[in-house]
């Protein structure tokens, strides 16, 4: 059976205390918009936020069932994507 992905790549675009905030919202949103996902057994969210803001990331999606965190490179810009 294929994998259903959710994946999102935020390049330099939060910091740490947005990532907490988009993460409360999200999961939120999640719920009450695709409340089916949990019942989805091959369903899998991957998010990609900048590394300095992966442990926030990380410890806001705990609840999250089938997530991933991953950290992207450390990057010299200030914002968005190079």
């Amino acid at each position: 059976m294929k994998e259903l992905i959710f994946a999102a790549n935020w390049k330099l675009n939060k910091n740490p205390s947005q990532t907490r905030t988009f993460f409360k919202e999200f999961a939120k949103s999640l719920e009450q918009k695709v409340p089916s996902l949990n019942e989805i057994k091959n369903a899998k969210i991957l998010i990609f936020p900048p590394a300095t803001s992966w442990e926030a990331a990380s410890l806001e999606t705990s609840s999250l069932r089938e997530k991933s965190a991953w950290a992207q490179q450390l990057c010299w810009g200030a914002q968005n994507i190079y």
